[in-house]
């Protein structure tokens, strides 16, 4: 009876210690859904790459690579989600590498912490509101690779001093800036089809505007009393087609220095306002 008992004992025993080792098994064949690598949260896609979003992250500074290894396999980081670090108020420093092409809409939108941003070479498109209400961001260069801006996307970014586009832009939108008070330089590297009208309309602080390229047009009243406005150069080795209303440039005194001369069929009066290219023809 005792040895019938005893085999019953070490026949169980067995089982459980099969059954656990199963379950070691599966656990280490199970699919990894998420995971958390330095601070970013990392969601794995039907795709086998992963999407970034935020899942209450506390860190001050996150990078955003373009690749990133868990459990010895590495994924492409391929997409931000959408509004994926809204209102985030402890971040303060974000890098954004090669790996993703889209910024998409409110991604970082009331980052009121946010002071450093660094934009990566890859991205083509910044949503709506991206970086809207980001109160302590200073000086943004946008790379050369992005080639479409949404609505909004400095909107309410208090703090902004200086902003670079490296690259080619279809519009510069009339509310890119809007509500941006201290903003004093601006310099457009690349060619860009419309700076829109009214956009920088009473920037009382502004200063500086480059435009580096080709500008198809400016539109009307697109600088309209920028009464600091100091410097506003256009390359002489590029062309600018069309400029609206003459008040598009508007200051109280002629602007410091001119890379261009003033030519016909311009009136005296705008050039007693800025200099423009010969290229320019004004808007009806």
């Amino acid at each position: 009876m005792r040895k019938s008992a005893l085999l019953v004992l070490v026949f169980i025993m067995a089982l459980s210690a099969f059954s656990i080792g199963a379950g070691d098994s599966e656990s280490e064949n199970e699919e990894v859904k998420e995971f958390i690598v330095k601070a970013v949260h990392y969601v794995v896609t039907a795709e086998g790459e992963v999407e970034v979003d935020d899942y209450g992250t506390d860190t001050t500074t996150i990078v955003i690579p373009k690749e990133v290894t868990f459990k010895d396999k590495t994924y492409k980081v391929k997409a931000l989600a959408k509004k994926a670090f809204f209102q985030n108020k402890t971040l303060t420093s974000v890098t954004i590498e090669s790996g993703i092409t889209e910024i998409p809409e409110q991604a970082f939108m009331e980052c009121s912490n946010l002071a450093t941003l660094v934009i990566g070479e890859g991205i083509e498109k910044i949503g709506n509101s991206a970086f809207e209400g980001c109160k302590k961001l200073e000086e943004v260069i946008v790379p050369k690779t992005v080639i479409e801006m949404g609505d909004s996307v400095f909107k309410d970014c208090e703090g902004l001093k200086k902003i670079v586009f490296e690259g080619d832009l279809k519009k510069i939108d009339e509310d890119l800036f809007k509500n941006c008070d201290k903003l004093e330089e601006i310099e457009i590297q690349g060619d860009v089809e419309l700076i829109d009208e009214k956009i920088f309309e009473g920037h009382m602080t502004l200063k500086s505007v480059k435009l580096n390229g080709n500008v198809d047009e400016i539109g009307k009243e697109a600088f309209k009393d920028c009464e600091k406005l100091e410097i506003f150069e256009f390359d002489k080795k590029k062309n600018v087609k069309k400029i609206g209303e003459i008040s598009t440039i508007s200051t109280p005194t002629p602007p410091r220095r001119h890379r261009v001369t003033c030519t016909r069929p311009w009136p005296s009066t705008a050039c007693s306002v800025v200099s423009v290219p010969s290229s320019v023809r004004p808007s009806r």
